[in-house]
Parts: C-alpha cells; sequence; structure tokens
C-alpha cells in the first residue's frame, strides 16, 4: 500500500490550525486556568478544570478571513465549548461559545460523506454577529460551575494581565466629540490622532498593550469602534473615501453620554 502525501496545502492548513490551538491553550493558561491536553487525538483539544474532579472540554476551530467555522456534527452538552479562532490581517479574534449555542445558531453541512456544523458569525452589525458579541473574549464563561478556588484564581490572573482600561462608552463619546467639533469631515487616521492628544493621559498600561496585530490596545479598540460600531450604527457616516461626519443620531448619542 503506498503511503497517503498529505498535499502542502493541507500540511500548510494543519500548521496554522495547531498553532491556532496552542495560542488559545496560552490565552487560557494567562488567565489563570489549569489545562491538560490529551495524548491522543479525540476531538477534544484541552480540558480545563474548574475543581472537585470537574472539567470543561474545549475544541479550538480555527479560520482565517472568513468567520465561517466547521465541527464535525456532535451531541451538544453542558461541560463542552467550541472556541473559535478568527485571524485576519489585522487582528485576532476569538469566540468562547457553549456547544449548544454552536448547534443551534449553525446549519448542516457536509463534507464527503461526513456530516458538519457550519457555523456564521458573520461580520460586525450582522444579526448573527451581534447576538454572539456577548461571547467574544469571554473565557469567564467557562467558570460556569466552578469552585470559588478556581473562580478566585482566574480573576486574579485576569485582573493582574488586563488591568484598568478605557471602556467603550469612552471610545464612542470622545469619537462624536471629535466629529462634532471637527470644521469638516475627518479621515479615520485625524481621528486617531485626535484621540491620542485628548485621551493618551489618561492610557492605562493595558490600553497601551501591543496586540499581536501590531497596534496598541487603544489603537484597535478605537478602529473597531470606528467602523464596527459608530458606522454600521449610523451614528457617522462617510463622504468620500474613508472621511466622516457626525450624523443627527451621532450627535443625539454623545448628547445622552
Amino acid at each position: 500500500m503506498e503511503p497517503v502525501v498529505e498535499s502542502e496545502e493541507d500540511l500548510d492548513s494543519s500548521v496554522k490550525g495547531k498553532q491556532a490551538e496552542l495560542n488559545v491553550l496560552g490565552k487560557l493558561l494567562e488567565k489563570g486556568f489549569t489545562i491538560y491536553t490529551p495524548l491522543i487525538d479525540t476531538g477534544i483539544d484541552c480540558l480545563v478544570d474548574v475543581g472537585e474532579g470537574n472539567y470543561k472540554e474545549i475544541q479550538v476551530k480555527y479560520r482565517e478571513d472568513s468567520p465561517v467555522f466547521l465541527a464535525r456534527k456532535f451531541n451538544p452538552r453542558e461541560t463542552f465549548y467550541i472556541i473559535c479562532y478568527l485571524r485576519t490581517i489585522r487582528s485576532e479574534d476569538v469566540w468562547v461559545l457553549p456547544s449548544k449555542i454552536f448547534h443551534e445558531m449553525g446549519e448542516p453541512a457536509k463534507t464527503g460523506k461526513r456530516d458538519y456544523i457550519r457555523l456564521t458569525i458573520g461580520k460586525p452589525g450582522s444579526e448573527s454577529y451581534e447576538e454572539l458579541r456577548k461571547y467574544r473574549d469571554n473565557f469567564e464563561i467557562l467558570l460556569k460551575g466552578a469552585t470559588p478556588e478556581i473562580k478566585r484564581a482566574v480573576q486574579q490572573a485576569t485582573k493582574r494581565i488586563e488591568g484598568a482600561h478605557l471602556t467603550s462608552t469612552d471610545y464612542k463619546r470622545e469619537t462624536l466629540h471629535i466629529l462634532e467639533a471637527a470644521q469638516g469631515p475627518l479621515k479615520a487616521k485625524e481621528i486617531v490622532d485626535k484621540f491620542y492628544s485628548a485621551m493618551s493621559p489618561s492610557f492605562s498600561p493595558a490600553d497601551r498593550a501591543i496586540l499581536k496585530g501590531g497596534r496598541q490596545r487603544w489603537d484597535e479598540t478605537l478602529r473597531y469602534v470606528i467602523y464596527g460600531f459608530l458606522k454600521r450604527g449610523g451614528y457617522i457616516r462617510d463622504i468620500g473615501k474613508n472621511q466622516f461626519v457626525i450624523t443627527e443620531k451621532g450627535k443625539q448619542l454623545l448628547a445622552k453620554y
């Protein structure tokens, strides 16, 4: 029998998938979780210890650019979670999904003779994305049913790593204020520069932390707020190429802030 030879594309995909898995395991360790990895491939990438002999089963799914994830057909259960890891040119995003949610929001799919479940998270502003937003970077959901000792260890580790940082409201309010005060439309880079001038004295080490995409946390978060929330929500609009002005809806939101 001739050996099965994997194509270069298959190997590349396998390597990237393993890298994503290791990145997720690293995030779990950073956040204070105790994890165990199986010696053989069982479809479970790791177990997360939640105390008193109980564990959460984790399966990591990786995609590049398109937030569409495929999992072998499974029966959902309370202790089983699927972590969806998306890498784009600009950022890396993670959703920690209970298997029940993945199963309910996914749709049946078939590859060859195998049955799968396909979950489309979608782009920011889409119905599916907004419904799944609460699971983005929500590693704390794994603490459901954990012992007080486990919860305390994770909370202390998370506090130590992340520290205090600007809130979503801070970003929205200041961006709207910048556009309202402007004499005309502003490019995204101009908004970023003005935001930095106004808010940098308030930045914490967590805000200045360099993310894997190469930008500082405040910069990455601000760009998400501009494109993913304010523009898609109709609070600002672009006129011409990448030039923004505040809308009446945005002025109303700013008044509330």
